[in-house]
């Protein structure tokens, strides 16, 4: 019997036992694991066997007399219920059956028959990785080079090589700069790695947006996180003020060459009447 499923499924079958004699026949049933390794058959007390790694411990079936009538057939069945933290790999069983009046009695007698039972536990691949944080190494940065900070964590139980980049905007959804994660090492599973990037130069200013966008796994799959940070480079800022102490500079001259353009109006007025209207 071939059987192939994963840790904590189950799966039944039949096992199908003729009496080709023509006298009652009772037979009972035993179950051991067996070793077939390099050819050899070594029997493993199923009590004593890790149950993980144990089918014959796994296997249900009935352990009471089974009776077979003259040229009767009869179908036994089978349940294997796997064991949940069963480990990936190829097992083998032997159930065998003996006849007597009574267990004790059977166990003492030969083997009149057997079923071997094979079974596959397949390896279940689990793929997950996490973004544990993700960081500028400071909030606010009055120059260049800006340096980011990751950490991934592998949730899986597989190692994982993980590819990506970090994506930088302004605020208007600008693309500023686009950093690759380059030689990215392997993440062992239950890891958790630190990796930091850095963007050298650019030309942005204000509050922008740095996007991880991570892809692991076979079929891809992606983990995203999203930061926002300050940047205000020293050569913006004294642009912003030479500009900003040239516009308070004009509008005040723009004042005061009104003033003075009001004042001598004035005094052409004052002119103006003490012609047409001399004092007495």
């Amino acid at each position: 019997m071939d059987f192939k499923t994963k840790a904590e499924d189950s799966v039944r079958g039949d096992i199908l036992l003729k009496n080709i004699e023509e006298r009652k026949r009772t037979l009972y049933a035993t179950v051991e694991n067996v070793n077939s390794e390099k050819g050899n058959e070594e029997f493993l007390d199923p009590s004593k066997a890790d149950q993980t790694t144990s089918l014959a411990n796994w296997i249900e079936i009935t352990r009471g007399v089974v009776e077979l009538l003259p040229r009767e057939e009869k179908a036994i069945p089978i349940n294997i219920e796997v064991n949940m933290r069963a480990k990936a790999g190829k097992y083998h069983a032997e159930i065998s059956w003996r006849e007597g009046s009574t267990r004790s009695e059977a166990e003492a007698k030969p083997v009149i028959g057997k079923t071997l039972v094979n079974f596959e536990v397949e390896e279940e691949i689990k793929e997950e990785l996490n973004v544990k944080s993700f960081m500028p190494a400071q909030r606010v940065f009055w120059k260049y080079p800006i340096i980011f900070t990751y950490e991934l964590e592998n949730k899986g139980n597989r190692p994982l090589k993980p590819e990506g980049r970090i994506l930088i905007y302004k605020q208007n959804g600008k693309e500023l700069a686009v950093l690759n994660m380059e030689g990215a090492e392997e993440i062992k599973q239950g890891e958790t790695k630190k990796i930091s990037r850095v963007w050298e130069y650019g030309k942005g200013a204000g509050n922008l947006k740095a996007i991880l966008d991570v892809q692991y796994g076979k079929p891809a799959k992606r983990v995203q996180d999203t930061i926002f940070f300050w940047l205000f480079p020293w050569q913006t800022l004294l642009i912003f003020i030479g500009v900003s102490v040239g516009l308070v500079g004009g509008v005040k001259m723009i004042k005061k060459t009104g003033n003075e353009k009001g004042g001598n109006e004035e005094t052409e007025k004052e002119k103006i009447y003490d012609i047409y209207h001399p004092k007495k």
